[in-house]
């Protein structure tokens, strides 16, 4: 059986924003603990081209032009190293003693590409969906099935 003062933090995060709850399994606690925003996620890719030329690439008699780098995968990898930052933060602080992450799979394979070894020591579970606009009940019940949270 898990311990019951363990404080669990559920990440739920997609490109353009993170909500990061508390769930305290002493009492079966689940609220928002922090929001982190990232509105550049909300913007659609020709939003976020800057002005900087990219390349042009020929082929036999005609060229297209091209960006140099997927402006939208950039401002997603910027996203996931705030949110680790955030969290390796916590992590350092003793404020969390598990997490669990939940993102996907693209987003996670992003995040992940930033985690440090002891931050990644600390994430006990992952699950590859979103449920970002999920209500936190349902959140809970669906992270935590009745069997982990009975006492």
């Amino acid at each position: 059986m898990v311990s019951n003062k363990i404080i669990s933090w559920v990440v739920i995060a997609g490109a353009a924003e993170a909500k990061i709850y508390e769930h305290r399994r002493k009492n079966n606690s689940f609220k928002l603990h922090h929001e982190l925003d990232h509105p550049e996620g909300r913007l659609k890719t020709h939003d976020l081209v800057t002005e900087h030329p990219g390349r042009y690439a020929s082929g036999s008699s005609t060229g297209t032009f091209a960006q140099d780098h997927n402006s939208k995968d950039n401002e997603n990898t910027r996203f996931a190293k705030e949110i680790v930052d955030y969290l390796d933060h916590a992590r350092t602080t003793n404020q969390f003693d598990e997490a669990i992450v939940v993102m996907s799979p693209h987003f996670y394979g992003l995040f992940e590409k930033h985690l440090g070894h002891e931050l990644k020591k600390k994430i006990v579970r992952h699950l590859m969906k979103d449920y970002s606009n999920m209500p936190e009940k349902e959140l809970l019940e669906t992270v935590f099935p009745k069997q982990e949270i009975e006492t």
